[in-house]
């Protein structure tokens, strides 16, 4: 079988996409060797070719260029543990962005301006406080579980004073002041989205959830 010539590195751009300023990049980084001919003109072969695209079907996968050049020089034992990793990653960005967006959402529903920065204030801290304390990655699960006890319960015509209720708002009361870390700014910052702009849907959470949730809490405040 004849062996293709090799490819120029304005004929690999050309051809894959990419500029040449990205494949001087790469080369720069390790992730491509090519050859040089007697002209000092880089040369890539089919071996140059597939590494390249390993490096882009890698990177669209969210890697960085430093664990991709690891993966391809043989220096991940575990690749199916690197990407089970860094999925976890994707999926907390994921879980921050649709927090994000919900947030977006409860503000635009206000129905005046000053509500509406009341709302984006309340937003602000309360995003300013988990990016500070670094929420574990399966937090959001953990919420989505404590949502469905809530959800069961509500769906049954449970009263929200009840000791069926007020069982599982404690335990999410003790969440939401282990969340704040007591600070009261959080906590009403808290108790005003709950109320004033519940998300339209948040890991399995939406605004009549919150109405129950927040009906149960108070509850929980009245001695009686």
């Amino acid at each position: 079988m004849k062996t293709p010539p090799p490819w120029r590195i304005g004929e690999l751009a050309a051809a894959t996409g990419l500029t040449v300023r990205t494949l001087h990049h790469y080369e720069q980084l390790g992730l491509l060797s090519p050859a040089r001919s007697d002209g000092e003109h880089r040369l890539y072969d089919r071996d140059d070719v597939e590494r390249l695209y390993a490096v882009r079907a890698l990177a669209e996968l969210g890697l960085g260029l430093r664990e991709i050049g690891l993966v391809l020089d043989g220096a991940v034992q575990d690749l199916p543990d690197l990407l089970r990793r860094h999925r976890a990653k994707v999926e907390e960005e994921l879980a921050r962005r649709e927090a994000q967006l919900a947030g977006l959402d409860a503000a635009l529903a206000q129905p005046d301006a000053a509500t509406l920065m009341g709302v984006v204030e309340a937003s602000s801290r309360v995003a300013a406080h988990a990016a500070a304390r670094r929420s574990a990655p399966r937090a959001g699960e953990r919420w989505r579980v404590r949502g469905q006890r809530l959800r069961v319960l509500m769906e049954e015509g449970a009263d929200p004073a009840s000791a069926a209720v007020r069982a599982v708002a404690t335990e999410i009361r003790i969440a939401i002041v282990a969340f704040s870390d007591g600070d009261e700014r959080v906590l009403d910052a808290l108790a005003q989205l709950r109320r004033q702009a519940p998300p339209a849907s948040l890991v399995g959470w939406d605004p009549p959830l919150f109405a129950f949730l927040d009906a149960a809490l108070t509850a929980l405040e009245d001695p009686c």
